[in-house]
């Protein structure tokens, strides 16, 4: 763990060295591969199921978040009820897995309680915005039936 956080200061550094122009790309792709082993090290040693689940979740978010982009109206899109809902299911079934794993550890435990508390942040949120739009279309009737 500790060479896998040196690998990837020390490519922190080189990428910014390679923007004030200190570094050329040789140097950065060194750092990179470095980091690239640490984390092949990181599978191999049991992280490697969570690790997908993650990119695969990240992926898909990464698509819908274009996809919103490409729309003609995306305002709020990211925070809808319904979007947030489903993120915060999202997290709490992330949890279950990690929390009901053969061999939970207690790493892998701290990991489900941070997935439980982003699921609860995430069904706030979807709360707020629907007593929002509750409140703001209890104005808008008594505003035309006045």
């Amino acid at each position: 763990m500790l060479k896998t956080i040196d690998a990837c200061g020390q490519l922190a550094g080189a990428l910014s060295r390679f923007l004030t122009h200190e570094q050329n790309v040789g140097q950065v792709c060194i750092a990179a591969a470095e980091v690239d082993i640490m984390i092949g090290q990181l599978h191999a040693n049991g992280m490697g199921a969570i690790m997908e689940d993650e990119k695969i979740r990240r992926l898909q978010r990464l698509a819908q978040r274009l996809l919103a982009e490409n729309l003609p109206d995306n305002e709020g899109i990211a925070f809808a009820p319904d979007r947030l809902i489903n993120d915060a299911l999202d997290a709490g079934e992330q949890a279950l897995a990690l929390y009901n794993r053969g061999l939970s550890t207690a790493a892998d435990k701290r990991l489900a309680a941070r997935f439980i508390r982003k699921a609860v942040g995430h069904f706030w949120h979807a709360a707020q915005h629907c007593i929002s739009e509750a409140q703001r279309e209890a104005t808008l009737s008594r505003e035309v039936s006045a």
